[in-house]
């Protein structure tokens, strides 16, 4: 079959973060532009959370839509999809950057149903923050995936997958740029052949595994644990999200860059105790190990860095 005589698939498009808009570049560039997009704003509400959350990775879908001549509607419930969907008469939904469930009432509008992305090698790491869980946990790989919605929590049956290295040093924003880009190929190349009907969804196989949602709390050091663990919450926690946190002399900071150091002298002394390495570089005793800091900022973005240089038997905590 000719894919590129396959009638049009109209699709709605569902999110709020830079994913979301790169995807709807991509759907552009493949003759799949969005019929309409339903958008989380920079401050959201979650089912788990009492008061709004904010979008880490937020991009301003709203504006692109209306440069762009696409309907749009803010999310503020189920039924803001129904209304739009009621207007643009979408075949399917696809939903990236996307944080709450969809009830079979709403993916019933859709005849071809609703697909999500979720940036795991499902059925593993289902649920929230998939990709800092990979790095907390010490993978090597992990992917993305492209799904259908069903009741349960990215259960769906697969329509592709991709996988991605995870190399050892690599920062969240690392694993981010190439989950997304592994996202678009995958979308490109899934999207003309799902209108064609070449492509069906296949059932997942394997164990499943589940993360929760993370929170900036969540990132708070605890300097008893090792410094290979605590260097992992470091570059989990780095851009685009907010960077790890402690205190020191009674105001927080944020560590951006650490690594654990190979063959440390053994220095004794408390969990989160400033140790100086040559040249002044400052370490942090930790359960196991000294852990280097090569990036640290205050609550005004400012460098740390040279005052904790000279700062030998001080503590974070």
């Amino acid at each position: 079959m000719n894919l590129g005589q396959v009638t049009k698939m109209r699709i709605l498009l569902l999110g709020g973060t830079d994913l979301t808009l790169s995807l709807a570049k991509s759907l552009c560039e493949v003759a799949y532009p969005p019929a309409g997009v339903v958008f989380v704003g920079e401050y959201f509400r979650i089912s788990y959370e009492e008061s709004k959350v904010k979008n880490a990775k937020f991009a301003d879908i709203e504006k692109w839509a209306q440069q762009s001549e696409i309907k749009s509607i803010e999310y503020s419930g189920l039924d803001s999809i129904a209304s739009l969907q009621a207007e643009v008469n979408a075949d399917i939904a696809i939903a990236a950057g996307w944080y709450h469930m969809i009830s079979k009432r709403v993916r019933d509008l859709f005849p071809m149903g609703v697909y999500g992305i979720h940036h795991s090698y499902l059925p593993e790491l289902r649920g929230g923050a998939p990709l800092n869980w990979a790095m907390l946990l010490g993978k090597r790989e992990t992917g993305t995936s492209l799904f259908q919605f069903t009741d349960g929590v990215d259960e769906g049956p697969l329509i592709g997958q991709r996988k991605i290295l995870i190399d050892p040093d690599a920062y969240i924003g690392d694993l981010v740029r190439n989950a997304e880009k592994a996202a678009l190929e995958l979308i490109k190349d899934v999207i003309p052949k799902l209108a064609a009907g070449v492509i069906k969804p296949e059932m997942q196989h394997g164990i499943p595994s589940y993360c929760m949602q993370r929170t900036p709390e969540d990132s708070q050091i605890k300097w008893t644990e090792t410094a290979v663990n605590i260097a992992r919450l470091v570059r989990a926690s780095s851009e685009p999200y907010g960077g790890a946190r402690s205190s020191w002399r009674g105001s927080e900071v944020f560590i951006w860059e650490a690594r654990a150091v190979d063959n440390a002298p053994a220095v004794f002394g408390a969990p989160g105790q400033i140790f100086s390495l040559a040249a002044g570089r400052p370490a942090i005793i930790t359960g196991d190990g000294l852990l280097e800091l090569i990036r640290v900022t205050d609550e005004n973005g400012s460098d740390c860095m040279p005052k904790l240089s000279g700062s030998s038997h001080q503590r974070l905590s």
